[in-house]
């Protein structure tokens, strides 16, 4: 059931971004940097597979996006994960997840690295984390409901599980509601669909608020498709 949102609602700990660029993602990006508790944050962006290069334009890029809100961050950017810890990852403030060329060779990039183990441990004693577009649908039950091919090898569809019970379909369009239909008819499981002009920043108590420009959606084996408009809020 969709509520009015309510801003007094507890500490906002996972954020959704519906796949879109800085000026589609600026509401949920302008609620994330005001909802830091320290202006440390990791940027991981390995998702998206480089060239000689490097990283240096997705830097660029975070820095951009997030420091237009009249806040000066501290964001350092992590392109290997091996060898890093838990204990590395306690020290900021937040986490955001970058999007990817696949999300199968993303989680298990993760998955064989160990970092995944530590950015479990840090949502569960009270971090934040941010996913964008692919980063997004990795926080979700099953990150398989997107529709894309295993590689490298990895093929399990479990995503982190931070969303509840749903899973995260992001850059929803009406055309692409039939991937969402496979997927349920198959694992019976609920689904959020985000937009790329929209997000969900979901609290502490479970609370998802819906923040930008277009509803989201939720789909239900029993219920079907839901609406939620954007400024209101449902129950994961």
């Amino acid at each position: 059931m969709a509520n009015s949102r309510n801003p007094g609602s507890g500490d906002l700990r996972l954020f959704l971004s519906g796949g879109g660029g800085a000026e589609e993602s600026k509401d949920l990006d302008r609620e994330f940097v005001h909802s830091l508790k320290s202006n440390s944050i990791l940027y991981v962006p390995v998702g998206l597979v480089r060239d000689l290069s490097g990283y240096d334009e997705c830097y660029e890029w975070i820095c951009r996006t997030l420091n237009v809100f009249g806040r000066l961050l501290d964001i350092s950017m992590w392109v290997d994960l091996k060898r890093k810890s838990y204990s590395d990852l306690r020290k900021f403030s937040a986490i955001y997840v970058g999007g990817a060329n696949n999300s199968y060779r993303l989680m298990g990039l993760f998955e064989s690295s160990g970092f995944a183990s530590s950015l479990r441990n840090f949502f569960a004693n009270g971090g934040t984390v941010y996913g964008g577009s692919t980063g997004a649908i990795l926080m979700g039950k099953y990150f398989s409901v997107f529709g894309e091919e295993p590689i490298d090898g990895y093929n399990s569809p479990y995503g982190f599980g931070f969303a509840g019970d749903y899973s995260v379909f992001c850059h929803y369009t009406k055309s692409r509601e039939y991937k969402i239909v496979n997927f349920i008819d198959e694992y019976h499981s609920p689904v959020l669909a985000i937009p790329e002009r929209s997000g969900v920043a979901i609290d502490e108590a479970g609370e998802a608020n819906v923040i930008g420009k277009e509803n989201v959606f939720l789909f239900n084996s029993k219920t079907g498709r839901t609406t939620v408009g954007a400024g209101n809020s449902f129950a994961l």
